[in-house]
């Protein structure tokens, strides 16, 4: 774990590491494109036109893609932000490394002054039939610091891509997701507000080609839209199971979605080691463009004497 993004640098299962990433944490900042294994946040995916009302202000964010979005935090979100830590501690029961960030009121034009605090904790297990697991626990915690305003908005996620074996591509790995439940989105990458089905079918096992399928969309567990600021007590819902060879891996989180993107963005020409399909994230999340939806806004609406907060729970085993 490094400081910066408080990201994920390896998650090894016995002698390989997989999760894409760099030796030295200055290639994070002089390659920072894809943010591998960052914290994305205040707001990580997109909001329409860097535009927001909330306490009754029309909040304006820099607007940071082609479509004139604000795109994962904004120019500096929090994936581009040194974290206090590591710093030991104790979770429930566990040896946890933990990281804090303190997010100043306009920061990249969001409002309030928010705290955030990232826990890591590593276990092993068993599967049903003797493997021994390796286990990583995330849990994120997040409140308003500052006596104003009423509220803001937030939701966190983290960017770690995998590959489950040595080679260059993800091709071959196979993919359950636990549902097809998507939200459609437009050119600009925005909801059009309905959810849908998608297509293939992923919630019976796919393989991922050289080329195809190419997935970059959030799935919904829950359509409801309901207000949970904290989902940490929330049963584990097993977002994704995947294997490749005779590596495995299953991604559990309490939260409502999590975006699935397959990695076709990346460019070696922007970083020095990886090229396309080199590695997918599985991305647990709050919906898209959710402060711009009056259905679904109060699930990233976070008010003065609450607090945010979710868990994820990577398993793997050979």
């Amino acid at each position: 774990f490094l400081p910066l993004g408080a990201l994920i640098q390896r998650f090894r299962v016995g002698n390989r590491n997989i999760v894409l990433g760099y030796d030295s944490p200055d290639d994070y900042l002089q390659y920072g494109g894809p943010q591998f294994g960052k914290t994305i946040g205040r707001v990580s995916n997109r909001i329409e036109n860097g535009i927001f009302e909330l306490n009754d202000v029309d909040y304006h964010l820099p607007q940071t893609d082609g479509y004139r979005n604000t795109t994962d935090g904004g120019v500096r979100g929090w994936g581009m932000r040194t974290f206090q830590g590591p710093t030991k501690a104790e979770r429930n029961d566990l040896d946890a490394t933990l990281f804090t960030y303190r997010s100043e009121d306009g920061e990249e034009g969001f409002p309030g002054e928010v705290e955030l605090k990232v826990w890591y904790m590593e276990s092993h297990g068993r599967t049903a039939t003797g493997k021994r697991t390796t286990v990583l626990i995330v849990e994120y915690e997040a409140e308003l610091t500052s006596a104003e305003p009423e509220s803001t908005v937030i939701n966190v996620s983290n960017r770690s891509y995998f590959n489950l074996t040595d080679e260059p591509s993800i091709e071959g790995t196979k993919v359950n997701l636990c549902t097809r439940k998507y939200l459609p989105v437009d050119k600009r990458g925005i909801p059009i507000g309905e959810i849908s089905d998608f297509s293939p079918d992923v919630t019976g096992e796919i393989s991922l080609g050289a080329d195809e399928p190419k997935i970059d969309h959030c799935f919904v567990t829950e359509d409801k839209g309901d207000r949970t600021m904290d989902t940490r007590s929330n049963e584990l819902k097993t977002l994704g199971s995947f294997s490749k060879g005779n590596m495995h891996l299953k991604v559990q989180s309490t939260e409502p979605a999590f975006q699935f993107n397959t990695g076709d963005h990346l460019n070696s020409s922007e970083n020095p080691r990886y090229g396309p399909r080199a590695g997918f994230y599985i991305e647990p999340c709050r919906y898209i463009n959710a402060i711009n939806s009056p259905e679904w806004r109060s699930m990233v609406i976070l008010r003065q004497g609450e607090k945010y907060g979710y868990k994820n729970v990577y398993t793997a085993w050979e």
